[in-house]
């Protein structure tokens, strides 16, 4: 064990909050034997299974998380309560680490609580101090599977109301894109923010005019306005926006969530109505407008550039 082996494994730990993996040890040309003889030597000490961190260095919850996602290995992300951990909410007791990974990895990691996640949005993607991780609006619908109905409304005072870390829109956001059946106490989360977002329905004209104004800032071509729902069978109504270039109708909704699960049975008809004729809905509703109204633009113009590419061959 050389000055220049110990160098190489301090320098990458020294990124890692003095945590480093095994296999990067010999990635950066550290023989295993050099590290196994720096553990006997009680220089470095094992976090976890091919997981070190330097004897000096203390042992916190960010470490404990950081080596467990380096543990369980690519494509591995913190989830649930770690998650949470990493974006600094106050009062998160965390026994073990939480680790999320695809649903083909291996899920058995001994003082690692492991989740599949079949529903992987890149757009939840985050890193923090260099960990992977998800956002914070996706980590508080993670949660929803292990939390009190109570404890939920708390972490949701204090990132919405105290701390102000994230919006009500971003989680609902976040909620309607992993919403599906088998998540454990979604609908918890369903009726918290149907409380919290329950301002009544948004003023039709008020609300088209807010997305139209959106759309002004993009080099879209402008929407066709009340445009009849293409259908087999007359009669479906009519479409908020619609592009027939692209083929695209976009719904505005200023609904309540009650309105809208009341609704949701005659808005998906019409939405495969209209499927059925080779047009696609994309739907935005009242909070993305009022709390994300640039993730709603994006949302949009790339739906419209990948239609444009899907039926005409170019980008739009």
């Amino acid at each position: 064990m050389t000055a220049h082996d110990l160098t190489t494994m301090g320098r990458i730990a020294a990124g890692q909050d003095g945590v480093f993996s095994l296999a990067q040890a010999i990635d950066a040309g550290v023989d295993r034997r050099v590290v196994w003889r720096a553990v006997h030597a009680e220089v470095i000490v094992a976090l976890g299974c091919g997981v070190f961190h330097f004897a000096a260095t203390p042992i916190d919850h960010r470490r404990r998380i950081r080596a467990a996602v380096l543990e369980v290995g690519d494509a591995s992300r913190a989830s649930h309560e770690s998650c949470l951990h990493l974006h600094d909410v106050i009062g998160i007791e965390l026994d073990r680490p939480v680790v999320a990974v695809p649903p083909q990895r291996r899920a058995s990691h001994e003082g690692i609580r492991v989740h599949r996640f079949v529903d992987d949005h890149p757009e939840h993607h985050a890193l923090v101090d260099g960990i992977p991780t998800f956002t914070l609006a996706r980590g508080i619908v993670d949660v929803t599977s292990v939390f009190s109905p109570s404890r939920m409304e708390h972490v949701l005072d204090q990132v919405t109301i105290t701390k102000r870390s994230v919006s009500l829109g971003a989680v609902a956001r976040a909620f309607r894109q992993v919403n599906h059946r088998g998540r454990r106490n979604i609908a918890m989360l369903d009726d918290i923010l149907d409380e919290r977002l329950a301002l009544g329905s948004v003023d039709r004209s008020t609300l088209e005019r807010e997305v139209d104004a959106l759309l002004a800032t993009t080099d879209l071509p402008t929407a066709l306005k009340e445009f009849p729902v293409p259908s087999l069978a007359p009669g479906e109504g009519f479409a908020d926006r619609a592009w027939e270039d692209a083929k695209l109708i976009l719904e505005i909704d200023g609904r309540t969530h009650h309105e809208r699960r009341r609704a949701m049975r005659r808005d998906r008809a019409r939405d495969r109505a209209a499927g059925v004729m080779g047009w696609h809905t994309a739907r935005v509703l009242d909070e993305e407008v009022r709390f994300e109204p640039g993730l709603v633009v994006d949302d949009i113009v790339g739906i419209y550039r990948q239609r444009m590419l899907q039926l005409h061959g170019v980008a739009g």
